[in-house]
């Protein structure tokens, strides 16, 4: 066997077997690693010159792209545990405390908390946030390191949903990973 052929191989057997690797079909998939490759806001196209959280099992919330004079802006960044900050009522407790702290300025708490998110897809959402005129940036982190955390290429991932197509892929498959077939 020649060495670009045993080095195929070798790839190959990596894709069948590597541990983080998720099914192609798998809703974990898109959640974990393609929607992270899209803006977490998008303009709102009900509302102009606004943007509105666009990233599927995000919580609804909606700001100006210009940033009002008087106007104190804060995200929340982090996973599941950051909803509870601001979840489902304007501005939440949060925002309430933050209100009577500053009585002249008007308080907006935008929630970027996502179920499962990491350092990792947490600080792909800071970076966005930071052209949004952040005044604070609030994170609750650290509990879900580890689940599907470490980016794992995607370009492997949609390497095995072609290869699944093959009856050849599959059977090394079946042989290799006998409950993964």
């Amino acid at each position: 066997m020649r060495r670009k052929e045993l080095l195929g191989l070798i790839i190959l057997a990596a894709l069948c077997v590597h541990p983080a690797a998720v099914r192609a079909d798998s809703r974990a998939q898109k959640y974990y690693y393609e929607d992270i490759a899209r803006p977490f806001f998008a303009p709102d196209p009900g509302r102009p010159g606004w943007y509105r959280s666009a990233r599927p099992g995000a919580i609804e919330s909606s700001f100006p792209a210009v940033k009002s004079t008087g106007t104190f802006r804060v995200f929340v960044l982090g996973g599941s545990i950051a909803g509870l900050l601001a979840y489902r009522e304007a501005p939440g407790e949060f925002g309430k405390s933050l209100q009577a702290v500053l009585p002249s300025r008007k308080v907006e708490v935008l929630n970027c908390g996502m179920a499962g998110y990491e350092s990792y897809r947490e600080a792909l959402i800071e970076q966005e946030i930071l052209e949004y005129a952040p005044d604070l940036i609030v994170f609750l982190t650290g509990h879900n390191e580890g689940i599907a955390s470490a980016p794992f290429p995607i370009w492997i991932m949609r390497a095995q949903e072609r290869l699944s197509r093959l009856n050849a892929y599959r059977a090394l498959v079946k042989t290799l990973q006998p409950d993964q077939a």
